[in-house]
């Protein structure tokens, strides 16, 4: 076999493994960065798994095997199965890695030192090459230049191509002795921070922030009186043929939020139910307690009627909202057993309960 075309075979050779070794994920590989402010820059890379990228560590981010597109960040948190990344541009957003090939930056060598130094090494190729036929200084050249190809790879911040974590609805729910809707949210790469959101009645309110721990967090928006008193209304009126005390009437507290990420901005409604339900009334002692369930205050009129029929009490009460109010049986006046009634409305409604008290 002639000379020639052993070195053309040989060539082709080479050429055939590097660009078999970077699909495949070679361990190490080389990059020239187009990103400021390290443009330029010479990149020896190692590939390394996610959950062995440390914070502070600068990656260079690939989501296909060849390299062709990627993404130069520093790293600024994570966990097993992702990353989060500040790409080195200033103004530019924040990034998820959740897959893809990541290479940990070994080395960084500045365009002013290492071209100098590529000039150095072109001097004695030169020489070398002109020692050489012609045919195998251009098999050289060749073998040069695809080692740098496929070595190298392109950097640049666009968008990724791979879905980044999202961050679910786990459950809604409303606190009436708080009044407070509450929103419970799921993510493990994703950390809410603040909330504002808008309730039905139009009011803007500023919502808080607890992580339970784990990867879950609780937006918690306060309701205020006003907005409930408003909700009431709204349902007023609305409901007819209520069924016998004790009855329950389902409405939805609803609110739009805006939620800021670590990267972006969470939109969403989200709404939660409770109940207008009926007084209860429950005896104690030489009296009566008055149950109100509700979350706004509810009006009353209490009369008490002893065994003969006559009303030794008749008075308008007012019993704040997830509270009872006690009603005592005036002592000295009438004969036991007493009634007490109790008339108030619900949504509209008129509605009365009693119970007797006072047996001896």
């Amino acid at each position: 076999m002639r000379p020639p075309t052993t070195y053309s075979l040989l060539a082709l050779a080479a050429v055939i493994l590097l660009f078999t070794l970077k699909p495949l994920g070679a361990p190490y590989a080389i990059a020239v960065s187009t990103t400021k402010p390290v443009q330029g820059s010479l990149l020896l890379l190692e590939k390394k798994p996610i959950h062995e990228i440390k914070p502070g560590d600068c990656v260079l981010y690939c989501w296909d095997k060849m390299r062709t597109s990627c993404i130069q960040a520093r790293i600024m948190s994570g966990g097993r199965d992702y990353l989060v990344g500040a790409p080195l541009h200033p103004g530019t957003r924040k990034t998820i890695i959740t897959g893809g090939t990541v290479y940990r930056v070994a080395i960084s060598i500045p365009l002013e030192v290492w071209l100098p130094l590529l000039t150095l090494v072109a001097a004695p190729l030169a020489i070398i090459a002109r020692r050489l036929s012609p045919s195998t200084a251009i098999l050289l050249a060749i073998i040069l230049l695809d080692s740098i190809a496929v070595g190298g790879a392109y950097v640049d911040n666009a968008t990724p191509a791979v879905k980044a974590p999202s961050i679910s609805l786990e459950k809604t729910l409303f606190d009436v002795r708080e009044r407070q809707l509450i929103v419970v949210l799921a993510s493990k790469a994703l950390q809410p921070n603040t909330a504002t959101c808008v309730l039905d009645d139009g009011e803007a309110v500023k919502a808080r922030i607890e992580s339970t721990g784990g990867s879950t967090y609780r937006v918690i928006v306060p309701v205020t009186l006003r907005d409930l008193e408003y909700l009431y209304h709204q349902r007023k009126g609305k409901v007819e043929g209520l069924p016998s005390p004790p009855a329950r009437v389902v409405q939805l507290v609803a609110a739009k939020c805006a939620v800021s990420l670590d990267i972006g901005e969470l939109r969403g409604s989200y709404s939660a139910g409770f109940y207008w339900s009926d007084l209860m009334l429950m005896p104690k002692g030489k009296g009566v307690l008055i149950v109100n369930p509700n979350p706004i205050p509810f009006n009353a009129t209490v009369t008490i009627i002893d065994s003969h029929g006559e009303i030794i009490y008749d008075e308008s009460v007012t019993i704040p909202g997830v509270s009872a109010w006690k009603i005592s049986v005036p002592q000295g006046r009438g004969a036991p057993p007493y009634t007490v009634r109790v008339y108030y409305q619900l949504l509209g409604v008129w509605r009365s309960l009693q119970v007797a008290v006072g047996y001896r």
